[in-house]
């Protein structure tokens, strides 16, 4: 697997783990049981997109019935999340939602990050 990838995985796995323990520790089931359940349903989705993107470079598949196969079964994990957590209440489909939206959350903080460090770096060579 890219290193990359792995790296994102594994910041997504933290930031499900910080918030489950949050959750207990507020003894909010919503949070933790919605937020990681979200955040587990992303993650399988992420591993599935990232071996379905090997697959059709690796042999050249570009058959738009695969492609739409491939939709069809990561959308289907997002719609089972979210069905099994509607029917415990609507705080629990909400915390489930920010867990599929986990992974955006860290690529947005690892992009920002980076135009930060880009940022301060051209602000210092400006005033050295």
């Amino acid at each position: 697997m890219n290193k990359e990838f792995v790296n994102i995985i594994k910041k997504v796995s933290i930031l499900i783990i910080v918030v489950f323990i949050i959750g207990i520790m507020s003894m909010d089931n919503a949070m933790y049981i919605g937020f990681s359940l979200g955040g587990l349903g992303i993650i399988l989705q992420s591993i599935m997109m990232y071996y379905d993107m090997d697959k059709m470079l690796t042999f050249k598949i570009s058959s738009k019935k695969y492609v739409f196969l491939s939709y069809l079964k990561r959308y289907t994990i997002s719609i089972i999340v979210l069905l099994i957590l509607i029917n415990y209440s609507e705080r629990h489909f909400a915390f489930g939602i920010l867990g599929l939206f986990s992974i955006k959350l860290v690529l947005l903080i690892k992009i920002l990050k980076e135009h930060i460090k880009k940022f301060f770096k051209k602000f210092l060579e400006k005033n050295i």
